[in-house]
């Protein structure tokens, strides 16, 4: 029996999540690439790719630090969710 799938904690970690795994398929590093080179464990960069998770500012310019891009790529233009 497989585990219920999760949802995204809210629109934004969606579309972060989405930028992200996005970035990381387009250069053809697996997970474990892109989070050995993020400083970050593997399940982790995961589920924020699935929004899932959610991920705090520290992280964010960690991950964008792996990348090598800057921060403002991964959240440029997100919307926060209605009220």
């Amino acid at each position: 029996m497989t585990a219920p799938k999760k949802t995204p904690v809210s629109g934004p970690a969606a579309e972060f999540g989405a930028r992200l795994r996005g970035i990381r398929e387009h250069r053809g590093w697996s997970l474990e690439t892109a989070a050995e080179k993020c400083g970050v464990h593997f399940t982790y960069l995961g589920r924020a790719e699935r929004g899932v998770q959610g991920v705090r500012l520290e992280t964010i310019v960690k991950i964008a630090y792996g990348f090598q891009i800057d921060p403002a790529v991964l959240i440029t233009g997100i919307q926060p969710d209605p009220m």
